[in-house]
């Protein structure tokens, strides 16, 4: 996987402007005129099913800041909530879109930034078609091989030793849809610095941000891998970013949310593209687009 698997794209606006990256994105999967997939190096492509949990999400007048230092905690002064839910919502993307929970009107105003607090585990659920045949991978039950290939039940640490395989290919479609499982990419570093004993628990530039916080919202040391994952139980993902979202008060401004997720998982191979290692999480693309509902100018 890359350095940065986790990557927001949003655009919250009036009427739609354009959007920006929250982190570099994966290379979308280059497909053939029968829409295979030809690359055989990582890339991004959408899922058949992702599912995330939402834990809070707010509009703010100025950006959240952090100290990158082990048990700061995050200011999010100036930010107003439009969800929360101490326990999270899980939401089901697929390519027909997705159900979002309702937002509490903050007060009119322009806000210049958008906070987001997200559980560490992403899933996916993903069945894809390959021009060329691959193989599964050595550790996965059933390897098999062919030019369709699926993910299996498991969870993916970003930070590790060593990487799971969770993923087998086949000849048919009856033989993927049998088997196909959903695959847990479990956030417990920001980066994945396989090898390395400090993996990042924080990155950002000014613009952005995204930092994996406790259950106080203090940024978690890193910490010693052990075998396939490492030591520490992650309370969320926190992500900012600065983007103009105008509201016109309670009662006054209608919400219409997307999540797009055409790069919601990306495709992870071994031994120079022979091999199908495992389907991880990569963009999430959220898109809200506000307008006035009644009222005056």
């Amino acid at each position: 996987m890359k350095k940065y698997v986790l990557t927001f794209i949003c655009t919250i606006s009036l009427g739609l402007i354009g959007s920006t990256a929250l982190l570099a994105a994966d290379l979308t999967c280059a497909r053939d005129a029968n829409n295979k997939i030809t690359t055989r190096q990582e890339c991004g492509t959408q899922p058949d099913e992702q599912y995330i949990t939402i834990k809070r999400i707010a509009f703010c007048t100025q950006s959240p800041t952090l100290v990158d230092a082990p048990a700061s905690v995050i200011s999010t002064t100036g930010c107003t909530d439009v969800f929360v839910s101490s326990t999270g919502v899980e939401i089901l993307i697929t390519p027909t879109g997705a159900t979002l929970p309702s937002f509490i009107d903050p007060p009119a105003g322009t806000y210049t930034h958008a906070y987001f607090e997200l559980s560490p585990d992403f899933r996916v659920k993903t069945i894809q078609r390959f021009a060329e045949s691959a193989q599964g991978t050595a550790g996965a039950d059933g390897r098999g091989e062919g030019t369709i290939c699926w993910s299996l039940t498991g969870t993916i640490n970003n930070a590790r030793a060593t990487t799971p395989h969770m993923a087998t290919c086949g000849t048919t479609e009856q033989a993927a849809a049998a088997g196909v499982g959903i695959t847990t990419s479990h956030f417990n570093a920001i980066s994945n610095l396989n090898g390395i004993l400090d993996p990042d628990m924080f990155i950002g530039d000014g613009t952005f941000g995204m930092a994996l916080l406790n259950a106080n919202r203090a940024l978690l040391p890193a910490a010693t891998r052990t075998g396939n994952g490492v030591v520490g139980n992650e309370a969320m993902i926190a992500a900012w970013k600065a983007i103009t979202i105008t509201t016109y008060g309670p009662g006054l401004t209608s919400y219409v949310g997307a999540l797009p997720n055409t790069r919601g998982t990306n495709v992870n191979f071994s031994d120079g593209g022979a091999n199908i290692t495992n389907f991880g999480a990569a963009d999430l693309d959220f898109i809200l687009t506000t307008a006035r509902t009644g009222g005056t100018n």
